[in-house]
């Protein structure tokens, strides 16, 4: 289990979206994890809101674990 740091949460209308950091054996990395905002989500706290979030993110860096690769990339760059 790897402790996580919350980046960001937002909406956008349909979604409840939360990005986490977490410091990998390559580097620290970012996971999105997304929950639709039906009546499930419109039924929960807060907390557990936070916790549905969460648990989004988590099962994405599980998915994504085995595929892991770093490129080498570094610096700054303007997007």
């Amino acid at each position: 289990m790897a402790t996580a740091t919350i980046v960001r949460a937002w909406t956008d209308g349909t979604t409840a979206r939360m990005a986490v950091r977490v410091t990998e054996s390559y580097g620290d990395a970012e996971y999105i994890g997304a929950v639709p905002m039906d009546d499930e989500w419109q039924a929960m706290s807060g907390s557990q809101r936070r916790a549905a979030l969460l648990a989004a993110c988590k099962a994405r860096r599980d998915s994504l674990q085995a595929q892991a690769t770093d490129l080498g990339y570094s610096g700054t760059a303007t997007v």
